[in-house]
């Protein structure tokens, strides 16, 4: 008897175990029944809301909706960096820094230039030769002194320009002192009554600067106001230079300057006329077999000439601050007007050179 119970037990126990199952399995379908018709409802609810929108709003509104809220986007974004700009402006000027040093990193395509009082924007040429030269190689010692360094070198020559207003110069001196080469003025032309006047100094710098082994460059200080004057002053140059053949290796340079006296000659010049007067000046000199070459500041050569049809001539660029913001090429660099040279006495323009003449 204990036999057959156990047996009825145990088909009791498996019916039990499949209802229980079955009774799973009904509730899970039902489950599944239910998710597929919230999900068809969720469907149809999306779509009717879809529809409302397209009813309420045309494309063309929607278009116009995106353009507001990308256009007020902008807007905000604007003020914000406006603020930001102003305020790092406001700073800047608080310091002390200059209107002119603080508006040129803003416009990186155009040279930012002070010209009789007013500021000129000229945009910087892709048809003009660049020079590579870069701010992290510039080294300005404790004496403030330039160099240019490349691969831990100085690759730069150092030289001065010098005229009578150095009075008696020991060249020896300059030379131990690491001089280079030095440009001699040769003379110039009166801003006012347009006399050409010799150097009181030219011949004993000239002699001085040679015997002790500087190398020689001169320069004229002009105020020619036609082509004709120009070639004029050339011909000075090269009259007083011809008894020192062979001495004069680097270039002989047309300093173009605006003289500070409103009467000045020069200055009453339109940016074409004196291009003009420039380049006469350089060709003569080309023709008798040396190297033009062409003194000027930012003002000058941003605006006041026309770099374009002058390309070809050697460039040496005037600047008192350690910046390269001047984007053309030059092979001089006159840095400072107040540096200081073994064997002169007072100050003296100090040059840097990216480049050798002659021998």
């Amino acid at each position: 008897m204990k036999k057959t119970k156990e047996k009825k037990y145990g088909r009791l126990h498996h019916i039990s175990v499949v209802l229980g199952a079955l009774v799973v399995l009904s509730g899970a379908f039902a489950l599944v029944l239910v998710i597929w018709s919230w999900h068809k409802n969720q469907s149809q609810t999306i779509q009717a809301l879809s529809q409302t929108i397209e009813t309420m709003y045309s494309e063309e509104d929607m278009q116009t909706m995106l353009a507001g809220a990308v256009e007020e986007a902008r807007l905000e974004t604007e003020a914000l960096t406006k603020e930001a700009l102003l305020s790092d402006i406001k700073e800047q000027l608080a310091s002390g820094k200059s209107t002119v040093s603080v508006l040129r990193p803003l416009y990186p395509n155009e040279l930012v230039v002070v010209s009789n009082s007013k500021y000129h924007f000229v945009p910087i040429r892709d048809d003009l030769a660049k020079h590579t030269l870069t701010e992290e190689n510039l080294v300005l010692s404790e004496d403030n002194e330039l160099t240019y360094m490349e691969a831990d070198a100085v690759v730069s020559q150092k030289g001065i320009d010098v005229s009578k207003y150095q009075d008696t110069i020991d060249w020896q001196k300059v030379k131990a002192d690491g001089v280079d080469y030095a440009f001699i003025r040769v003379g110039l032309r009166g801003y006012k009554t347009g006399e050409i006047v010799l150097d009181d100094k030219f011949e004993d710098n000239i002699q001085g600067a040679y015997r002790a082994g500087v190398k020689v460059g001169v320069y004229f200080f002009s105020q020619a106001i036609t082509t004709e004057e120009a070639v004029e002053e050339a011909e000075f140059v090269l009259e007083q230079i011809e008894p020192y053949a062979g001495v004069v290796e680097y270039p002989i340079v047309f300093d173009v300057e605006k003289v500070a006296a409103e009467n000045g000659r020069m200055n009453l010049l339109t940016k074409e006329e004196r291009t003009q007067v420039t380049q006469a000046f350089c060709e003569r000199i080309a023709e008798a077999g040396y190297t033009p070459m062409i003194y000027g500041n930012l003002e000058m050569f941003g605006v006041l000439i026309d770099l374009e049809p002058l390309e070809k001539y050697e460039k040496w660029y005037a600047n008192y601050s350690p910046s390269l913001y001047y984007p053309y090429d030059f092979k001089i660099w006159q840095y400072t007007s107040e540096g200081s040279v073994d064997g002169i006495k007072g100050d003296v323009d100090m040059n840097i050179s990216f480049k050798t003449w002659g021998n």
